[in-house]
């Protein structure tokens, strides 16, 4: 408000401040400034179950052992990369870190593209192929896009997982010979 009073009387006479537009754009930049905050919990509440489930699944499986180090990598470095390059962001060296923060976090997407379209291919839910995209162009677009990705995502696990411990429960071990 300092800013736009001092420089008011240098703008030609037709510029008009208008608070009612400005008390609508604080509040347009708050309600962003949360969603961004909320769609970052969610995240990390992913990541944080997301980290050990591919490790736990490229385990069983080594065709998932590719995407589940780039996720590792990416995503554990990139967010440790991220908080250090905002802590430093007054110093050059901040910025640099926010630079490699956002290549690590690109590792980590792609790991996730790759895992969901290796999902796909072994599970034939459309639901995984479609994260996929949608991952691919939230790297291009950022915030909704990739944020219906993360819920297609977990909706898509959740039914292959149930799918897979009922087929576990028809299962009847042989009797031994």
């Amino acid at each position: 408000v300092i800013l736009i009073l001092y420089i008011q009387p240098l703008m030609p006479s037709s510029f008009e401040f208008n608070m009612e537009v400005f008390i609508k754009l604080l509040s347009a930049i708050f309600w962003v400034i949360i969603i961004w905050v909320f769609e970052v919990v969610i995240a990390l509440v992913a990541l944080i179950k997301l980290i050990p489930g591919t490790s736990s699944l490229a385990r069983a499986d080594p065709e998932f052992s590719t995407a589940s180090n780039l996720i590792s990598i990416g995503y554990i470095c990139g967010i440790i990369l991220l908080v250090l390059g905002i802590l430093t962001l007054i110093i050059l060296i901040g910025f640099l870190l926010l630079v490699l923060s956002f290549i690590f976090l690109l590792i980590g997407n792609i790991g996730l593209i790759l895992l969901c379209f290796k999902l796909h291919d072994r599970f034939k839910d459309a639901l995984y192929m479609v994260a996929g995209i949608l991952f691919i162009i939230g790297i291009f677009v950022g915030g909704v896009v990739s944020f219906v990705g993360w819920i297609l995502l977990y909706v898509a696990l959740g039914k292959t997982i149930a799918s897979l411990r009922s087929q576990q429960a028809y299962i009847t071990p042989q009797p031994p010979i």
